[in-house]
């Protein structure tokens, strides 16, 4: 993940360089709780504080950035 520097919010860079699909839990800031989808498919609310499950398609991408 990253952080804006104008809004200091979390963007999510997510990558699946497998040929398989690939589910996994990633660490994020616990305060970003919901997500909007700036590319592929993302997450809408956090799984627990400080973390979300994605699911991504094999060779696939999907940018997030927290609300």
């Amino acid at each position: 993940s990253r952080f804006d520097p104008e809004t200091g919010k979390e963007v999510l860079l997510l990558f699946n360089t497998s040929t398989e699909p690939l589910t996994a839990n990633v660490v994020v800031e616990v305060a970003s709780e919901s997500f909007r989808t700036l590319a592929g498919r993302c997450p809408v609310r956090s799984s627990a504080p400080g973390s979300v499950s994605v699911s991504l398609a094999p060779l696939s991408f999907a940018a997030c950035a927290a609300e």
